[in-house]
């Protein structure tokens, strides 16, 4: 971009003067960047390499300097300059001021004089802004009250809004002071551009009829009274004008600036408290989940001491249900062995019966052979039978 900003204006020389002819009706055709001086121009004039901005970037480099454009209507000879408007994307006003100054001084000095002026104004805009403010002022200033009858106030973008809407911006321009209301007292005619090439040449035919030339304010001043651009009341008003407006500017950008620190700054801090909230949350949730891993562990090991336990307990039952089984086994055992004990003496008591007979006398022995218990007064006395003889004697309770 910038290379093709520093090749236009190495090419153009048309800064210093202008090669018109006082035959040639010379129209200048002025306004805010994007107003649509470039599409008006190549509409009339036909020429391709007008530039025309469609983007919001003003990169149509003509017209950040002044353009000049030839063509032939009707037989006569017309003269289009093309001018730099403010709100320019690479320029700031007060240079651009100052250009658009030093081109008309130099102008009137190679003797072309201005038949009329084009001033154009987006209808489609909702609102006066600033930088149209400014530029409108500018351009009051320059022409001066006697300039302004070759003045021709034209609304452009018709084509782009509805005609109720039109009417009424149109109609609020007209009538208020601030914008073409004294103005148009002061001679200032007003038209419509829609679109066609038609609306175009009418605004230069009406130009053309008047068949006068102007002398601006600032060339009389600047030219004829030899006063510096800096004590022209234009240059005296304009730049004071666009040195309060770029104060303002400054400050709006520094407001700006701050609430833009602001938000950032809240931003950030809103970004640390949810870095915050988040790193909480991530500590929260590792605990959480450190708490429910020892829970888990205390329960598995709950659970695996109660399962040693209760096999532990198994085990002691296992072995008290052994023992009760060894003891109620040695308990049969016993009793097995005292009934076969008892049979036993049964069966000896029995057999000692069969074999021994009671001689029914006393006997001095007062003890039991076989118990060893007292004997009774009454003493039973047992000997075995023998074929023959006795053959033994015992002396027996009743044991």
């Amino acid at each position: 971009m910038l290379n093709k900003l520093r090749i236009s204006r190495r090419v153009s020389t048309r800064d210093e003067a202008t090669d018109g002819d006082s035959e040639d009706i010379v129209i200048a055709v002025m306004g805010v960047t994007g107003c649509g001086k470039s599409t008006f121009i190549k509409k009339v004039t036909g020429h391709s390499d007008v530039k025309i901005g469609d983007n919001l970037t003003s990169d149509c480099v003509e017209t950040a300097i002044v353009e000049q454009y030839k063509f032939t209507h009707k037989g006569l000879r017309y003269l289009l300059i093309d001018t730099p408007g403010f709100d320019d994307t690479y320029l700031d006003n007060e240079t651009i001021a100052k250009r658009l100054i030093d081109w008309l001084a130099s102008s009137f000095r190679s003797g072309v004089r201005l038949n009329g002026l084009i001033y154009l104004h987006r209808i489609t805009d909702k609102r006066m802004s600033g930088s149209s403010f400014e530029n409108l002022r500018m351009f009051r200033e320059l022409c001066g009250e006697q300039g302004l009858k070759n003045v021709v106030l034209t609304s452009t973008f018709w084509d782009s809004t509805s005609r109720a809407e039109g009417e009424r911006r149109q109609k609020e321009l007209e009538t208020s002071p601030q914008f073409w209301s004294r103005m148009i007292q002061k001679g200032c005619k007003t038209a419509r551009l829609d679109g066609k090439q038609n609306s175009c040449f009418k605004i230069l035919e009406d130009i053309a009829r008047n068949n006068g030339k102007i002398t601006m304010q600032i060339q009389q001043e600047v030219v004829v009274e030899g006063k510096a651009i800096r004590d022209t009341i234009a240059a005296r008003e304009t730049f004071s004008r666009l040195q309060r407006v770029m104060q303002e500017q400054s400050k709006r950008d520094a407001e700006k600036l701050r609430q833009e620190q602001e938000r950032k700054m809240k931003e950030l801090e809103n970004c640390n408290r949810r870095e915050r909230q988040i790193l909480a949350e991530e500590l929260e949730r590792k605990r959480q989940e450190e708490l429910s891993r020892r829970r888990r562990a205390a329960e598995r090991t709950r659970r695996d001491e109660e399962a040693a336990k209760a096999r532990e307990l198994a085990a002691q039952r296992r072995r008290l249900r052994e023992l009760k089984e060894r003891m109620e086994r040695l308990a049969r055992e016993r009793e097995e062995e005292e009934e076969r004990q008892i049979i036993a003496a049964y069966e000896a008591r029995q057999a000692y019966y069969r074999n021994y007979s009671c001689l029914w006398r006393s006997v001095s022995n007062r003890y039991c052979d076989k118990c060893r218990e007292r004997l009774h007064k009454r003493y039973t006395h047992y000997f075995r039978m023998s074929r023959y003889r006795v053959l033994s004697l015992l002396h027996m309770c009743s044991c």
